[in-house]
């Protein structure tokens, strides 16, 4: 018997200093870290910081997945010492919130771009529209500066002189709204806005790419790039903007790493009324532009 009791309380003893061992004093703790054993915590642990106060903090680059514990008598007040909680088994991990950005991607709405660009004026193009290409407000040259081209990206600028000789014609450079001019196609619809509301629908007839042999002068003559052959500055003019039914839009076009290598003209005549219908029944059924919004997922 008494054999028995020396037997039990050597392994109380041994006990009592295996655990000495293992404890963790909060100030050793952070003067020398020690490793996490995989025995006990089999979860994507990423850092723990010091000890501080009555519980240790904890933070995690990833939610703990999960929690095992190898021998729940390793777990004690007697044998750990620096707890996460005061209580363990009230520790809860609640997994990270994540934000996410999500464009909502849909068609752009006419109703809304017209509402967007009235000015009363039932005289004044002040918008131009193309579903899903173009949605620009159309701004006037300065009086007597007929080069004058607008350096916002959501402008396209009126060609007065053009307007002088019966053409509406619209000016944009080709790394700003311009570079939707070349993404016209033939018989594509474009719809004019009007300041006072109403609409007027054209389609895509021709397109014409010329070289310029002078890029960065405004009288230079051209070579057309279809036939080859050279034509004045002049004639070209008279070509394109001596038309009361068309209208016109130019940019310049990018080659050899030069931006005004080129000129880009889009011409388009009145849509017939056909094609006005087909045009309506289009954009009756497009979707209302959303803009980008915040989803919550755990």
């Amino acid at each position: 018997m008494k054999s028995l009791s020396i037997l039990i309380l050597a392994g109380t003893l041994s006990a009592l200093i295996i655990g000495g061992i293992f404890a963790v004093t909060p100030v050793l703790a952070e003067a020398q870290p020690q490793p996490v054993s995989e025995e006990i915590v089999s979860g994507p642990v990423q850092a723990v910081a010091p000890v501080t106060g009555d519980a240790a903090a904890i933070e995690l680059a990833a939610p703990v997945t999960e929690l095992s514990i190898a021998d729940p008598a390793i777990v004690s007040a007697s044998t750990f010492t620096v707890s996460l909680e005061k209580d363990w088994t009230a520790l809860e991990i609640q997994p990270e919130i994540e934000t996410v950005e999500v464009a909502v991607e849909s068609a752009s709405n006419l109703q809304s771009f017209v509402a967007s660009v009235l000015n009363g004026q039932a005289d004044q193009i002040t918008g131009i529209y193309a579903d899903g290409l173009m949605a620009y407000e159309v701004v006037r040259q300065p009086k007597g500066n007929l080069a004058y081209v607008s350096a916002d990206a959501d402008d396209i600028t009126l060609f007065d002189l053009a307007a002088q000789y019966g053409t509406q014609a619209f000016l944009a450079h080709n790394y700003l709204a311009g570079a939707s001019f070349s993404e016209l196609d033939l018989n594509m619809i474009i719809t004019l806005v009007y300041g006072d509301g109403h609409l007027a629908y054209f389609r895509v007839a021709d397109i014409h790419e010329y070289q310029a042999l002078s890029p960065d002068s405004t009288q230079s003559n051209f070579v057309d790039l279809e036939t080859d052959q050279e034509i004045s500055n002049s004639t070209l003019f008279n070509q394109l903007y001596n038309n009361n039914d068309a209208i016109v839009f130019q940019t310049c076009i990018t080659r050899e790493g030069n931006t005004t290598w080129g000129r880009l003209f889009v011409e388009a005549v009145p849509a017939s009324e056909d094609e006005v219908k087909a045009a309506q029944t289009s954009l009756a059924s497009a979707e209302v532009l959303e803009p980008a919004t915040s989803v919550t997922a755990p």
